[in-house]
């Protein structure tokens, strides 16, 4: 199965490495930390979370987290122009190696699947958590 099995994904991937490219070139005009923040942030409310970030393919959400950014508990631009930077530095490497799948094995990329489905099923269970609250009572 391929990294990039949805349009989506190839094209936040391209957006992605793009974007990479004109930030650590220093290009007049290139994409900032600010801007991809901006675009991650889909509701404007200022803080990256987890179900925004979901929609980057695994490989980025793991780099930005061995940079420290937990989007489970929210990221803001601050820390995100502080700390992104490295990981989109560490995703052009990746891709430098000139594979589309940035560099990753097929282990890699199952335990990656695998990893996508089970954060799938736990944010599932949560909402229906949610949706059940009231105890079972059908109080409205």
């Amino acid at each position: 199965m391929s990294l990039l099995r949805t349009p989506q994904t190839a094209f936040l991937t391209v957006v992605a490495v793009i974007s990479l490219e004109a930030i650590v070139t220093a290009q007049p005009g290139a994409f900032s930390p600010e801007d991809s923040f901006r675009r991650m942030d889909r509701n404007g409310d200022n803080v990256v979370t987890a179900d925004e970030a979901s929609r980057l393919p695994s490989f980025m959400r793991e780099e930005f987290a061995k940079q420290g950014l937990n989007f489970d508990r929210g990221v803001r631009m601050d820390d995100f122009t502080r700390r992104a930077p490295k990981a989109f530095e560490a995703i052009r490497t990746r891709f430098s190696s000139g594979r589309s799948d940035g560099g990753r094995s097929d282990d890699e990329r199952r335990r990656d699947e695998e990893r996508r489905r089970d954060e799938e099923r736990r944010r599932d269970e949560e909402r229906r958590r949610g949706d059940n609250s009231d105890g079972g009572r059908g109080d409205s």
